[in-house]
């Protein structure tokens, strides 16, 4: 029977002819979002090992070319020898002299025109150096959670360790300008993933991504700290991959093909619930178990994951990151 069950519509078949429920349109649609919610849930219950991807993210060097002039009160900044351009230095943050705010770039006119924000604090001058940085990156489309972050050849033996976004902002506002390759990172609001231009990008491998849009980014916000580096560096993400809609007859879910009856049998008991028949729900949700218990070894485990929970210590509406694998501060 397992053998049979390969593609969406095989599933829907194997939970229609099991739980004896009627073929038609309206019992189809219905098992098709509850396939797509299994499938989701399930992805997301334990590291699978199945539902893991490894992709790399290039850490950008700093830019410290030509020099700039600034103006009290100001927005703009206007640079001299300066290559800026909006695809490579939109989002950055910028170190002014030695002023110790760090600026945020909104916008890139050209190449030697950009705005900041918040608008500049320090005294009007001209030949300032300065310090372009990327410490923030938006994450791929389809990542749920990070599982392992490492930076193979770094001397801290590569671990990148997981951080509550409060512990990485008291980081930052103590010593923002703090050069060297990432010891911690979070995941943090939301940025624009956008790590290739069409004339790079790989079928099977890239995303298709939207234009550069400020106003409306989509994806995970990655923070590291320290993040400002004397050369580019290789990340190694392995992260949770959240499962495609599935829609399509042929379409096949994350699971391997030996371990799909988990998704017709946690369907069936689901259905057995919402139709209160307690006693074959259990029947069913017995077997769903002993297939969940052979589905444990191929379990990945981290020690250092970045586990979001609600905190149930006090009466605080707001959650806290639980971080796992501890270290002294900087």
């Amino acid at each position: 029977m397992a053998e049979q069950i390969k593609t969406f519509k095989d599933i829907q078949d194997a939970i229609i002819r099991r739980g004896k429920i009627a073929d038609n349109t309206v019992n189809r649609n219905d098992l098709k979002e509850k396939i797509n919610s299994a499938h989701l849930k399930l992805c997301f219950s334990k590291s699978y090992r199945w539902s893991g991807m490894t992709r790399d993210l290039v850490l950008k060097a700093k830019y410290t070319t030509g020099t700039i002039s600034v103006t009290n009160g100001s927005h703009a900044i206007t640079g001299s020898s300066t290559v800026w351009t909006e695809q490579l230095h939109l989002r950055w943050k910028i170190k002014i002299g030695s002023n110790p705010v760090p600026y945020s770039i909104v916008r890139v006119a050209g190449n030697t025109s950009a705005t900041i924000e918040p608008a500049y604090t320090g005294d009007t001058a001209s030949g300032v150096s300065y310090t372009l940085y990327k410490d923030e990156y938006g994450l791929y489309p389809d990542l749920q959670n990070i599982r392992k972050l490492y930076i193979p050849g770094a001397v801290n033996q590569g671990s990148v360790y997981p951080r509550s976004p409060d512990y990485i902002d008291d980081l930052r506002y103590k010593k923002p300008f703090l050069a060297g390759v990432p010891k911690h990172y979070t995941i943090n609001g939301k940025n624009v993933y956008h790590a290739k231009t069409m004339a790079n990008w790989l079928m099977g491998i890239d995303f298709f991504e939207d234009p550069i849009d400020t106003d409306n980014p989509r994806q995970k916000n990655l923070i590291l700290y320290p993040c400002i580096l004397s050369e580019d560096k290789i990340a190694k993400i392995r992260y949770s991959r959240i499962p495609p809609v599935m829609g399509l007859d042929a379409a096949e879910p994350l699971v391997p093909y030996e371990n799909r009856m988990i998704l017709v049998l946690d369907v069936i008991r689901e259905h057995f619930l919402q139709n209160r028949d307690a006693r074959t729900r259990s029947m069913w949700d017995s077997e769903y178990k002993d297939y969940l218990k052979e589905m444990s070894s191929d379990i990945e485990n981290y020690d250092d994951e970045l586990i979001f929970m609600p905190d149930r210590s006090t009466h605080r509406k707001y959650p806290y990151y639980y971080e796992d694998n501890d270290v002294d501060r900087w």
